[in-house]
């Protein structure tokens, strides 16, 4: 009985990962957040006064341009995202995408932040350094090459798990 698309926000995604924070911060000494894609914004919706650092995974830095590509159906009566395989968003998350402001939602998040972008989409969504340009030290950024989106290419998943834990070893 997961969430579904259509009814959630990344203000929701936030809320639940302030509850996971929540839940685990008695039990852990440490407590770092990844976030890959729409992960990076929810990251930035959550209460992470409890955590150690963050890393975001070619972290989705402009929700707006995903609300361009969504098309509205009225007998869903939610937006389609249709990317080979068609993601239904509902109007609040819809909405929400169109008034995220990265550079303000970055600029207040307090916690070592790394990130990490894709280099097969880096030409294409060059925006995303902008995560690191804005963000508050400590911050680091990295391009691993070759890499898609989803990072499944050969040798870029090793890359970025690797870069993840220097960081996580790091705080």
């Amino acid at each position: 009985k997961a969430r579904f698309l259509k009814k959630s926000t990344l203000r929701l995604h936030g809320a639940d990962t302030t509850s996971v924070i929540n839940y685990l911060k008695s039990r852990y000494k440490k407590i770092y957040l990844v976030g890959h894609s729409l992960g990076g914004p929810s990251i930035l919706y959550a209460d992470t006064k409890d955590i150690n650092a963050a890393i975001f995974w070619d972290a989705s830095y402009s929700p707006k341009n995903l609300a361009k590509f969504s098309v509205y159906d009225k007998s869903l009566d939610a937006y389609i995202i249709p990317w080979g395989v068609d993601y239904v968003v509902g109007k609040k998350m819809h909405k929400e995408w169109l008034e995220f402001d990265p550079i303000k939602m970055v600029r207040q998040f307090q916690k070592p932040l790394k990130v990490i972008v894709a280099g097969k989409t880096y030409k294409f969504r060059a925006e995303r350094d902008k995560y690191h340009v804005y963000a508050n030290e400590p911050k680091e950024f990295t391009i691993i090459k070759n890499a898609g989106h989803t990072f499944d290419e050969e040798g870029t998943e090793e890359k970025l798990f690797e870069e993840t834990l220097k960081w996580v070893r790091k705080y």
